[in-house]
């Protein structure tokens, strides 16, 4: 219809029309114009059939450089489609070696956190060791806790304990070995003989959970929650009895735009510089950073939150929330891969969980800003 239209003008010329007046003098007449912007009486002079031809073909022309443009535009559109699924589908199939852990001496078959080896198929996984406390166990970790919110929550601010420090003693510095194990689970495995140890109190004074520290976890987010919030990382420290796994003290650390963390700087760096290598990473690490001393502390009774998932574990986690400097928990969470190296919140099921503190207001302080909502 537009070159029609255009041939149309292209190939009329308007001519004047004179009409005779009354006195006969020759004058020019209006007429009305008509739809196409040409007067309805006026004469038409049409061009030549060559040059209708040659407007036409200089329309196909245009048409057919748009089509082209067109058809390029969206075949470059289908590749790109095209090449980010199979990004996408190489990086799940890949999933499962970049978050792979082995453990020692217990199975040698892989868990991860990503697809139909991730935490919710662990019980049930084909493996030599026994895996079933993940799908049936009654007192799993990580847990939420809410103080004045969770059933089950007390406070207790006139007892023996107040602060992390009874409980927990550290060396000025730690010396570590780093154990990987795969991407989502480095361990920082502590040789030297005293790296530090847990106690607690009962009640007739004696020593209740009693253990020395074996290693270091780091997770991206954090596993423990807070208020139903989690924060960008976790440091777990083990404490072992013999060969038994008898206690867990942890840390949760926030993204910070300021100052950072030093300390956990430097295990996130022999982190990930242990996984590239097959020599052995070792280091050494100050914890004045790592921990809040004076902090006061929730306690429950847990488990292991990677496989075997074993119970029996009591867990002691650090009331107030540390800082770690945002690019380096962004480089951990990207090198751990998605979706992190995390487990999922376990129900209570009834489970008690204390704060002990010297304040009984305490357990309503708000807590500074974590980073992510569970």
């Amino acid at each position: 219809k537009f070159v029609s239209r255009f041939v149309r003008r292209a190939s009329v010329v308007q001519a004047p029309v004179m009409a005779s007046s009354g006195d006969g003098d020759l004058e020019e007449k209006d007429f009305d114009e008509g739809p196409d912007g040409m007067s309805e009486d006026e004469p038409l002079v049409e061009i030549s059939e060559k040059q209708k031809e040659v407007l036409l073909a200089e329309e196909v022309k245009v048409l057919k450089r748009r089509s082209i443009r067109l058809g390029v535009i969206l075949l470059l559109s289908v590749i790109i489609a095209v090449a980010y699924f199979v990004l996408f589908v190489v990086y799940v199939a890949r999933g499962p070696d970049r978050n792979t852990l082995f453990v020692e001496g217990k199975n040698e078959s892989q868990w991860t956190y990503l697809g139909n080896t991730a935490p919710p198929f662990w019980g049930s996984l084909d493996v030599d060791a026994d895996f079933s406390a993940c799908d049936v166990g009654s007192l799993q970790s990580p847990i939420d806790i809410s103080p004045g919110v969770s059933p089950g929550f007390e406070t207790v601010a006139d007892g023996a304990l107040t602060s992390v420090s009874q409980i927990v003693t550290l060396p000025e510095t730690i010396s570590y070995e780093v154990l990987a194990h795969g991407n989502n689970i480095t361990y920082f495995n502590c040789p030297q003989a005293n790296c530090g140890t847990l106690k607690t109190l009962l009640g007739d004074g004696s020593f209740g959970v009693e253990g020395a520290l074996s290693e270091l976890h780091l997770h991206a987010p954090s596993e423990s929650s807070l208020f139903s919030l989690r924060a960008s990382m976790e440091l777990q420290f083990f404490f072992n009895s013999g060969e038994q796994i008898v206690g867990i003290f942890s840390v949760l650390y926030r993204s910070v735009s300021v100052r950072g963390n030093q300390a956990l700087g430097i295990l996130v760096e022999d982190g990930i510089r242990a996984n590239s290598t097959t020599d052995t990473v070792t280091g050494t690490v100050s914890t004045a950073s790592l921990y809040d001393p004076d902090s006061a502390f929730f306690t429950y009774s847990g488990s292991l939150t990677i496989p075997p998932c074993t119970e029996g574990v009591s867990w002691f986690l650090q009331r107030d929330v540390l800082g770690v400097a945002a690019d380096e928990a962004s480089r951990w969470f990207e090198f751990v891969g998605y979706p992190g190296n995390s487990r999922s919140l376990q129900d209570l099921r009834g489970r008690q969980q204390t704060l002990f503190t010297s304040t009984i207001e305490a357990d309503f302080t708000p807590l500074p800003d974590l980073t992510t909502s569970t």
